[in-house]
């Protein structure tokens, strides 16, 4: 309060400098609590306040001395004084009011505290909602968050992409595993067939004694020995498809004359079904880097599969044509063919384009697949398609990658050697 004082008698020098009355220096300085005496040089003495009469020191008090140029002020002595009960009362006042204002800062606060923190939190709350029910097994519920830029809305659109992932890997994971059962159901069937015909002819060559018919005996024996190289294969297929699928397989490659290999293929198939016409187009020598049993174990399943397509007297025709830095070895036979809805799906496993026809017949579904996955190791392909013509069948392209020879120069990428090919 001496200071609050002092600055009032600094304001009454300041009013006296720019010649103010004696009567209005005293009415500016008596305001609210404050008390003026103003005793000036000729003995009159103005103001409400009488120093004299505060024996009880309840005033707080002040005395100045006013300087003027001339004038009644010059030489006035002032005497400024405030109640001290006026002192506590403002006080009072000034605690109430630091008081309220405080209240209402933090009032204020937490208001803006509390919208933000639900504004952290709802985000928060609905994870912990959708969580809960896809714990439950409910799918497809998402949090629909804005496309602002605030960090819970952000939070909110990274939790909806993360279910968007695991659902799409959980989809993916259910296919796999129901076309895993699917492959295993159909590989179990296909061995029980064989074990099963092995089994019945064991039996039946048991049965019959020992000074039985030679002829059906060898007969029997040769059925038996069929059997087991059905199942032999098979099981020699499900290896193969196994290493293919996870990566683990090797080729043994060497530099190969596919028209060579490829007509070995063909005077095989032409031992095995003498009932087919099996032709070869000539071709120059094409030198592939590949494995020749693998190689030979494509040519072989299309040439078994176009005859097992065809009825007797049926015809097949095999093409090789060079394109610029790939091979192209053409299957095709007159048989029913493959329709344009199945020339996909008959790559995948244990696909029957006839589930009634004869299992004997239609092998284990397994030769295209393996096949398929054989042609691409070595950076090929092997894809079906309508075969032109009046007769219409089966054709198949086996494409795969020429042997870059000393002095070849070749700009040309795999797959536009591979799109080349197709078109």
């Amino acid at each position: 309060m001496d200071e609050v004082l002092r600055e009032r008698a600094l304001l009454a020098q300041q009013l006296v400098d720019q010649g103010i009355g004696p009567e209005e220096l005293t009415s500016h300085l008596e305001t609210g609590a404050f008390l003026a005496h103003l005793e000036l040089a000729d003995g009159r003495e103005l103001g409400t306040f009488d120093p004299r009469s505060d024996r009880d020191n309840t005033m707080k008090v002040r005395r100045a001395e006013l300087r003027a140029d001339g004038g009644s002020l010059d030489g006035a002595h002032l005497t400024l004084a405030v109640s001290t009960g006026s002192l506590s009362e403002i006080r009072s006042r000034m605690v109430g009011v630091t008081f309220l204002t405080g209240l209402a800062g933090i009032v204020t606060a937490a208001l803006f505290l509390g919208s933000a923190i639900r504004r952290v939190l709802t985000p928060l709350e609905s994870i912990v909602r959708v969580s809960r029910e896809v714990k439950r097994g409910i799918r497809g519920i998402r949090l629909g968050s804005s496309k602002d830029d605030a960090e819970p809305d952000q939070i909110a659109s990274e939790f909806d992409e993360m279910l968007d992932y695991l659902e799409r890997a959980e989809k993916a994971a259910r296919v796999s595993e129901e076309s895993v059962r699917a492959f295993i159901a159909s590989a179990v069937h296909e061995l029980r067939t064989p074990i099963t015909g092995i089994r019945a002819l064991s039996e039946a060559v048991l049965a019959h004694p020992l000074d039985a018919d030679r002829e059906e005996l060898l007969r029997l024996h040769m059925l038996m020995m069929g059997e087991t190289h059905r199942a032999g294969r098979l099981i020699e297929d499900l290896v193969d498809l196994a290493r293919i699928e996870s990566g683990n397989f090797e080729l043994q490659r060497e530099l190969v004359d596919i028209r060579k290999l490829v007509g070995e293929q063909v005077d095989r198939s032409r031992l095995l079904h003498p009932d087919r016409e099996i032709e070869i187009a000539p071709a120059e020598p094409v030198v592939v880097d590949a494995d020749p049993v693998r190689v030979g174990q494509i040519v072989a399943n299309l040439l078994d599969n176009a005859c097992r397509a065809t009825a007797e007297n049926g015809r097949i025709h095999v093409d090789i044509v060079r394109h610029v830095g790939i091979v192209v070895i053409t299957v095709s036979d007159n048989g029913p063919g493959v329709p344009a809805a199945e020339r996909e799906r008959i790559f995948d496993r244990a696909v029957r384009l006839d589930e009634s026809s004869d299992e004997a017949t239609m092998g284990a579904g397994l030769g295209l697949t393996v096949s398929r996955g054989l042609a691409r190791a070595h950076g090929g392909d092997l894809t079906c398609h309508e075969c032109e013509g009046s007769e219409g069948g089966g054709l198949f392209h086996l494409l795969l990658p020429v042997a870059e020879l000393s002095g070849e120069q070749e700009s040309v990428s795999p797959m536009q050697r591979l799109g080349s090919a197709m078109n």
